[in-house]
């Protein structure tokens, strides 16, 4: 038939069409024939590829085509494996080329074809050739993707239409089923197996290479994605993800990818035929179809598809919480990236998307999960999006900015955060310059609103839209930042501050966007109003805002006003001026120091004029600017110092520098100032005296000038009382109490002289010519008052502080000169007690103020400079070098004198001991180099005399240190002169003594003594030019371009002179080495001062240079800024962060490929890796200091994502730092929890688990993932060897889980480079496998999986041996489970491997045995790998590989390991169901797969396992118990019931008597040991009974009956009706065993039902006793063992029937009395609980009635059988009455 059929079907097939109409008939007959002989010989294999030939190679009628396309389907299903491989490309080449009316045959031919083979190989899937016919291809991957959202369907009995999967249509579901006749239609693992072989081909990247067609490759990231998403069968979805993880990417802005994503995510569209249309797919798709749109500017432009996708996400019946979160972050892309014209058109629909989406979740946002809280978020920070992109939303409608401040008040906290990015994402769509003034109005009131709320972050946002969106010039917007700034939250104060910030190029450039002065004087005035009048106090608890006070209000408003006043000033005069000033001259305006700088005064001076009016006269703005500022004197209850300190400060500038009324109107509230003397702080004390001297001296002055009798008056006698009483008050006795109002006195005292004797000075006349006798007796005797008090005080060391404030009262006194004999010697007597003062040791504050005294008495008598030099000489004789702060003290203090006298530089020798011969020569010391000045007569009242001030406000006096440290490191401290004059001539030329000093005189006298050391000077003085003090640093920089030019900074390359060393070039550039060198030593000098400048020196010269310069330095630059990151001293450290940073930066600017490429920069860059790399790897990563451990390791990770290829050489040695630093940066807490774990209540497992997350997420592994791209295959021969060490040596988990997860990473992206490698790798971790970490262990198994397919045969052959020996060695561990992991991974990554390796150490039958672990889950990792061994074998695995599947089992079932006993009996179990199972997939003949009598027939498994099997089980049988025992005999028993036919048919041997055999040991076993194992026991028994022809009746009844007859003497008797239980309640052992005699009993009486049902021969001794036992049971016992024994009694009658008891016996007796019988059936009818036990009794009614039967037709019958039938008759009628109507109506048919 074979060869009839091969050589005729075909040829047959090819005649029919072009046969005539009558030789078709008999072509069909013939046909019919072939048909009718297939039937009957399935083993006959049709000619498969000639049919596929003939029916793709010609285009023949429909009719000749079907009849192929059925034998098509019938060869595949019997075809052998080749041909099933052959015939894959054929049919995926005819599907695209026939109709599609025979698509869903050929379909189901392709589906059959591949489920039927195995895996496919790479060799096979070559052979199909993909690559050259996209068709096919594409066929394939479409097919894959549609099978994929299939699941099983079961067809309806009735006439509806079976279920359609998701993602399918109706027609496309019955292409891909054959109509559901298709096997994978409704058998799921049929299912599994055809999508596991597409898994494996679609995502094979030898079937589909690279060089595909775009396209295809958008179609598999389709069909795999929809097998990841695959929720029916898990391994499916894994091979899924793993295999897109594999595929190269996409790209995602292709129209095509696109189109059909949104096709699948919103199905078909609507057409005629309904059976066409596609569904949607499932949620899990749609969430991973959601990432990709996600990231596609081409769905982004696609609406209205995007907004259909958004709405399915959202609002659809099946979505889920992670759908709609995913949902809305495509409705956020969508609104960000789409075109601007598109956005607008969809503007509505992505509204009422975002609107719905929030009311439909309102109801639960009280309590709302954090799935809600992230969608209602980002729906907040959609709608914030529309907004800035469609502003027409805000023309005229505050709707939405106010809905989105509401939503702060009733969204949780966890959406606020969120609703603040929404709200800052619309802020540029509102401008309050386009708003109406209405608009406009509602905003500012909604902003202050927000200001007073409870939350932080609708503060915050209102303080930006207050900033934003009105201009600087809105003073309700500045107002609303001064409110700001009393907040508590830094955050809302830093911005509020910034917010009120006035920016230096607004004042330059843009003067015109400050608010107008006069307008917000009146503003201020409005607000501060309450306050001014008195109706408020500062000392309040109003909060303008939550967390303010209008003490903070109101300081934050003085300043900002003053503000405002600076900058107009500075804006005026530049307009006027055309003066030229930097951005950094102007940080005073925003400051709240005292003006400095003649510049400064100048600015307040012109402002308040401008607010005056430009008039000499009190305005009234100028007015409401001095009530305002001085609004803090008239509370008295406020005493906090800063408020007042700033008050009186702004109320003195308007004093001294506004219009002379504002003194005279100040006057009248003096008594204000006299109430704030005994403040405790003596900076408010000072400022009280110095707005009293302004106002006393310009009432004065004005008075006198007008010469009316009236002020002559008031001066004589008010005036005079006042000093007299402050005369007393200073001479009052010091107490405690007392201290503040004394000191405060004799200052304002003091400061009162000044002012009325500098008056006395302009008008030039005396109090006494003037007419004020009074007065000018008082101000002598004050004079005298002060003198005595300061003489005093010298002497005194009680009460430092009165000391102080004597000292500057006569200072102050000292300042406008004593005429005089009687006032000369004043002077004398007040300078030798300053200087008495000097010598003694004393405070460092009196000290300082003697110092001013003796200053201020030689400005006022410049005839006393000598006096004063000699008497500092004196004074600073004994102090030693080493305290520079008097020096530089006493500095000072003659700097203040300088300008009064004539004083050449020799006389300062004492201060700085040093030869100025040396310097000038020999007569150099005239008149030229004199410094002098001359009071001019327009000189300014009451403003001090000091050298000047440098351009930033400081001091230049106080940078005397630095001046003589750079004089003695250029070792000629001669050099101080110079660098004095240098440092000070920038600062007087903008002083009044500037005109004094010549600059080019200055520069060229100083440039000829500092030419010879300029080359080793300039980099020390470079780097004191950043030095920590801002006043050096200043000094520094006037001395640098002074000798090398205005603009030599390192940017500059020009020249000034002819001598200057810039000679047009750079000149940081042309010292590079100097400065260099320079910097590197001060870094690790002693001195902090020295290490902090070098290193900022250092940021500042590498910050910009040229990385030629810098390379050759890199080492010790990095060496020196890290050792400067560890220093002592905190501001060092600060700076050598900043140096590291500014460092960092700049190497990975110099590291970062171009876009074009450039030969030099790649030298360059590459020089600077090469320095840099190793540094950090070798020195930074492993430092001991942890902020350089880190730093290292942050640029380290930054110089991989940015230098790409420059990185290649170092790639080995950076992966194996960045895994090793996984554990070396672990966080010490986790370390902790490692071994405190259990007293935490955390499992080891779950903290291990939250340590690998870290792992995998954390930066350092980024970064190895990263700079692997740039892996050659050089390199991985370097880091090979690495990975080695740390998987052999490695320390901590997480770098060995690091190192895993890095060999993984290879695998996935560069197979090519792994591969030669696989085998080492392998090796490796082999060794690593039994470490403790069970999660570690998971690890190193996934990677091997990876390498797996890599590996050669006899590489595979090796690991598994490894893992077999593992197994065992460590079988009392849980470590034996990586065995299993490994193996799971290899049948997940490469099961062809395994399949390869049917025998042998570790393969089908170590699988199998692990399959049957105790522990649940190494068992299913076994059986992952046990199932591919029966997908990949299929039905050889029993035929072939029997033998060795017994291997493991036979070799442990007798050992003495129990556990391994209990393990090889239930696999064997497991092998004796699979030889069965095989035997009845019909490989033998038979219409159930098995013959009966032909011992040929019998399988030749079977014959194995009965002869190598049952020996060793009925071995290990045998002998005492030990726990487990039981399994071995379910073992026993399965393997003889299998085997039965096996055993029945070798006659010639002594295996037919094996169950025999087999029963006996039953027989002892349920003799013996606990009632549990004795129960188990007697199932087995059971089993045995039921599977195998025995009649054992006679030998197991007695065992059997005599448990049953036990029931009694175990108390388990229990009386019918109300007596109790007959159990001792006290016995606990007993009520314990009770319910388990119970069972054991139930169960011996079904063993014995069992065994009668099998009996032959039966005695009618037997029967009787049989009888009797069971009676009693159904009588007295619980109610199952009641239902046994009636169900055994039916049994027992019947088997008397059937075997002619009835007759058998002398007289026709029957041995069994049917009357007892009846009354136990009767007993059991009444009751009433049970109906289980009714149903039983009734079965034996009905048996008993058979009995009956049978005896009433003998003859001879017994005259009992009518009295047993008139009872019977009447237990019927007891059943006839059950309320069941199962029991009554059963009873009825019994009539």
């Amino acid at each position: 038939l074979q060869k009839l059929v091969t050589g005729l079907l075909v040829p047959l097939l090819d005649k029919f069409d072009i046969a005539g109409a009558a030789v078709r008939p008999k072509i069909i007959g013939l046909l019919g024939q072939i048909n009718k002989k297939l039937k009957g010989h399935p083993e006959v294999i049709l000619p498969t590829i000639s049919l596929l030939d003939s029916a793709f190679g010609k285009n023949e009628s429909g009719f000749a085509q079907g009849f192929r396309l059925m034998y098509i389907s019938m060869a595949l299903e019997h075809a052998v494996e080749t041909d099933l491989i052959a015939a894959i490309p054929l049919l995926l080449g005819g599907i695209h080329t026939r109709p599609t009316s025979q698509h869903s045959t050929l379909v189901a031919s392709l589906f059959t074809a591949l489920w039927r083979c195995s895996l496919l190989s790479e060799d096979h899937m070559r052979e199909f050739k993909l690559v050259n016919d996209s068709q096919k291809a594409e066929v394939l991957v479409t097919l894959a993707r549609d099978l994929f959202l299939f699941k099983t369907v079961t067809a309806s009995a009735d006439s509806r239409a079976p279920p359609v999967a998701m993602g399918l249509s109706a027609d496309r579901q019955k292409v891909l089923t054959n109509d559901l006749k298709a096997p994978w239609a409704s058998d799921a693992l049929v299912l599994q197996k055809l999508k596991l072989q597409l898994v494996h081909v679609v995502g094979s990247g030898v079937a589909f290479p690279t060089e595909m067609q775009p396209q295809i490759h958008e179609q598999r990231l389709l069909a795999l994605l929809c097998a990841s998403c695959d929720a029916y069968f898990q391994e499916v979805a894994d091979r899924g993800k793993d295999a897109l993880k594999r595929m190269r990417p996409v790209e995602l802005e292709s129209p095509t990818l696109v189109r059909a994503i949104f096709a699948m995510f919103l199905g078909g569209a609507q057409t005629e035929n309904v059976n066409d249309i596609r569904l949607p797919v499932t949620a899990a798709v749609r969430l991973k179809l959601l990432g990709y749109l996600s990231r596609s500017l081409l769905a982004a432009g696609s609406y209205p598809q995007w907004a259909r996708v958004v709405s399915e996400s959202l609002f659809s019946a099946g979505s889920t919480a992670k759908l709609r979160q995913h949902g809305m972050s495509f409705l956020l892309w969508a609104i960000s990236k789409s075109p601007s014209d598109q956005i607008t058109q969809a503007s509505s629909t992505s509204l009422e998307l975002i609107k719905r989406s929030l009311s439909d979740n309102a109801s639960s946002s009280a309590a709302t999960s954090l799935s809600d809280d992230i969608l209602r978020g980002s729906a907040y920070l959609a709608l914030g999006t529309l907004v800035r992109r469609v502003p027409e939303f805000t023309q005229d409608n505050l709707d939405h900015l106010q809905d989105m401040f509401e939503a702060f008040a009733t969204e949780s906290t966890g959406i606020r955060l969120s609703i603040q990015e929404g709200l800052l994402a619309m802020l540029p769509a509102y401008d309050s310059q386009k708003m109406s003034e209405m608009i406009r109005k509602q905003l500012l009131m909604m902003l202050q609103k927000q200001l007073e709320s409870p939350i932080y972050q609708a503060r915050y946002c209102a303080l930006r839209y207050a900033i934003s969106a009105f201009p600087f010039s809105d003073m309700n917007a500045r107002w609303l930042c001064i409110l700001g700034l009393a907040d508590t939250r830094p955050e809302i104060q830093q911005l509020a501050k910034a917010g009120l910030a006035i920016q230096p190029s607004t004042i330059l450039n843009h003067s015109s966007d400050l608010p107008d002065l006069k307008e917000a004087i009146v503003f201020i005035r409005q607000k501060a109003g309450r306050i001014v009048d008195g109706s408020l106090t500062l000392s309040s608890s109003a909060k303008p805002q939550a967390g303010a006070t209008s003490l903070q209000v109101y300081g934050s408003m003085l300043d900002f006003f003053r503000s405002l006043l600076l900058a107009r000033g500075v804006a005026t005069i530049r307009e006027e001026d055309g003066l030229v000033v930097d951005h950094s001259d102007l940080e005073f305006v925003n400051g709240c120091s005292a003006l400095a700088s003649e510049m400064q005064r100048k600015s307040m001076r012109v402002a308040l004029a401008y607010l005056g009016g430009q008039s000499d006269t009190l305005d009234s703005f100028v007015l409401s600017w001095l009530e305002v500022a001085g609004a803090g004197l008239s509370d008295a209850q406020l005493s906090n110092p800063e408020i007042l300190s700033k008050s009186l400060m702004y109320v003195l500038e308007v004093l001294s520098l506004g219009p002379r009324e504002a003194a005279l109107v100040f006057f009248d509230k003096r008594e204000l100032l006299s109430m704030r003397l005994v403040s405790h702080s003596f900076e408010v004390q000072q400022f009280v005296a110095q707005v009293s001297s302004v106002v006393y001296a310009v009432k004065f002055l004005t008075d006198m000038q007008s010469g009316d009798e009236a002020s002559i008056f008031f001066w004589n006698n008010r005036v005079a009382r006042e000093l007299d009483g402050l005369i007393a008050n200073a001479q009052d006795p010091t107490q405690p109490k007392l201290l503040e109002s004394k000191q405060g006195s004799i200052v304002m005292l003091g400061h009162i002289l000044y002012g009325l004797w500098a008056v006395q000075m302009v008008l030039g006349k005396s109090c006494a010519e003037l007419g004020l006798t009074m007065l000018s007796s008082k101000l002598m005797d004050a004079q005298r008052v002060i003198i005595d008090g300061v003489t005093a005080a010298a002497s005194s060391t009680k009460h430092p502080t009165i000391t102080v404030a004597w000292c500057i009262a006569a200072g102050e006194v000292s300042k406008t000169g004593y005429f005089g004999d009687a006032q000369q010697s004043l002077a004398v007597q007040t300078m030798a007690t300053g200087t008495n003062m000097l010598k003694v040791d004393s405070t460092p504050r009196v000290y300082d103020a003697a110092l001013t005294l003796v200053s201020d008495i030689v400005l006022g008598n410049p005839n006393m400079g000598v006096e004063l030099v000699e008497s500092l000489a004196t004074a600073v004789g004994s102090v030693t070098k080493k305290q520079l702060d008097t020096h530089f003290k006493t500095g000072e203090a003659l700097a203040r004198a300088l300008g009064r006298f004539s004083c050449t530089l020799v006389t300062m020798d004492w201060v700085f001991p040093i030869d100025p011969e040396a310097v000038y020569g020999d007569g150099a010391f005239g008149a030229s180099q004199a410094l002098q000045r001359q009071i001019q007569s327009n000189e300014p009242l009451l403003e001090q005399e000091s050298l000047g001030q440098t351009p930033d406000g400081h001091s230049v006096n106080t940078t005397y240190k630095s001046i003589m440290s750079l004089a003695s490191d250029m070792q000629n401290p001669s050099l101080v002169y110079q660098f004095m004059q240098l440092a000070t001539h920038t600062a007087m030329w903008n002083s009044r003594c500037g005109a004094a000093y010549g600059v080019a005189n200055i520069i060229e006298q100083a440039r000829g003594a500092i030419q010879p050391y300029m080359e080793s000077m300039i980099p020390k003085l470079y780097r004191y030019t950043f030095d920590s003090s801002p006043q050096t640093q200043t000094a520094m920089k006037s001395i640098w371009n002074a000798l090398l030019g205005p603009g030599s900074s390192r940017t500059t390359t020009t020249a000034l002179e002819d001598n200057l060393p810039t000679n047009g070039a750079n000149v940081v550039e042309r010292h590079w080495d100097a400065i260099l060198e320079e910097c590197l030593t001060s870094m690790g000098q002693r001195e902090w001062k020295t290490r902090e400048s070098g290193c900022n020196a250092l940021a500042g010269a590498v910050s910009g240079a040229d990385p030629e310069l810098v390379v050759p330095y890199l080492d010790r630059i990095w060496k020196m800024s890290f050792r400067v990151m560890d220093d002592i001293k905190s501001s060092v450290r600060e700076s050598g962060l900043k140096m590291c940073q500014s460092l960092a930066t700049a190497t990975v600017t110099w590291c970062t490929p171009q876009s074009t490429p450039s030969t030099s920069r790649d030298k360059q860059a590459q020089a600077v890796v090469d320095a840099v790399v190793p540094f950090l790897v070798e020195k930074g990563v492993v430092s001991d200091a942890e902020d350089v451990r880190n730093f290292s390791m942050g640029l380290l990770l930054k110089l991989c994502k940015a230098s790409g290829r420059y990185l290649e050489p170092f790639v080995p040695i950076i992966a194996e730092k960045l895994i090793e630093s996984l554990s070396d940066m672990e966080s010490q807490a986790a370390n902790y929890m490692t071994f405190h774990a259990g007293d935490s209540g955390v499992s080891q497992e779950q903290l291990e688990s939250l340590r690998l997350g870290a792992v995998k997420s954390s930066p350092m592994m980024q970064g190895v993932e990263t700079i692997l791209e740039y892996l050659t295959p050089s390199t991985m021969e370097a880091l090979v060897p690495r990975l080695q060490n740390i998987i052999r040596h490695g320390l901590g988990l997480p770098a060995r889980a690091g190192c895993a997860r890095t060999i993984v990473v290879l695998c996935v992206k560069n197979v090519e480079l792994v591969r030669p490698f696989a085998s080492a790798l392998v090796k490796a971790i082999s060794g690593s496998l039994a470490e403790n970490s069970a999660l570690q262990r998971q690890a190193w198994a996934a990677a091997i999986g990876y390498m797996a397919p890599m590996l050669s045969p006899a590489m595979v052959r090796n690991l598994l041996k490894h893992l077999e020996k593992i197994y065992f060695d460590k079988y009392e561990s849980d470590i034996r489970g990586v065995s299993g992991q490994v193996l799971e991974q290899l049948a997940q990554k490469c099961p062809e491997r395994l399949c390869e390796n049917p025998s042998g150490p570790g393969t089908a039958s170590f699988v199998l045995f692990g399959c049957w672990d105790s522990s649940e889950v190494i068992a299913n990792a076994f059986q992952s790998a046990w199932q591919e061994y029966i997908l990949g074998l299929g039905s050889t695995l029993i035929e072939e590989q029997l033998p060795e599947l017994l291997r493991q089992p036979l070799e442990h079932i007798n050992g003495e390991n129990w556990p391994r006993r209990i393990q090889s009996a239930k696999a064997l179990a497991e092998l004796a169901r699979m030889v069965e199972r095989d035997a009845r997939m019909g490989n033998v003949g038979g219409s159930d797969g098995f013959a009966s009598s032909d011992s040929d027939l019998v399988p030749a498994s079977m014959k194995i396992l009965a002869q190598t099997a049952l020996p060793e089980l009925v071995k290990a049988s045998q002998g005492r118990r030990w726990p487990g025992k039981e399994h071995v005999l379910g073992a026993l028993v399965d393997t003889c019931a299998v085997c039965g036919r096996a055993l029945a048919a070798d006659a010639d041997s002594d295996m037919q008597t094996l169950p025999v055999i087999v029963c006996d040991i039953l027989l002892k076993e349920m003799k013996q040991g606990e009632t549990p194992y004795r129960r188990e026991a007697i199932k087995h028994y059971c089993t045995l009974v039921e599977r195998v022809e025995l009649d054992v009746y006679s030998k197991m009844s007695g065992t059997l009956l005599e448990m049953v007859e036990q029931m009694s003497a175990a108390g388990l008797r229990q009386i019918v009706g109300d007596t109790a239980m007959d159990i001792d309640n006290d016995d606990e052992d007993v009520a314990m065993k009770r319910p388990q005699q119970l069972m054991l009993v139930s169960t011996a009486i079904k063993a014995l039902q069992l065994t009668l049902a099998k009996s032959h021969s039966l005695l009618s001794d037997e029967a009787a006793k049989t009888a009797d036992v069971l009676r009693g049971a159904a009588q007295t016992g619980v109610w199952n063992i009641r239902v046994a024994s009636l169900e055994c009694l039916a049994e027992l009658l019947e088997r008397c029937v059937s075997m002619k008891l009835v007759d058998s016996t002398n007289g026709g007796a029957f041995p069994i009395d049917i009357a007892l019988i009846l009354d136990v059936i009767r007993l059991c009818a009444a009751e009433g609980k049970y109906v289980s036990v009714r149903t039983a009794a009734l079965k034996t009614l009905g048996a008993a009635l058979s009995v009956i039967r049978d005896a009433s037709r003998n003859d001879n019958a017994d005259a009992r059988v009518a009295q047993w039938d008139l009872e019977a008759g009447g237990v019927r009628e007891l059943f006839l009455k059950d309320p069941v109507p199962s029991v009554s109506d059963r009873a009825k048919e019994l009539c």
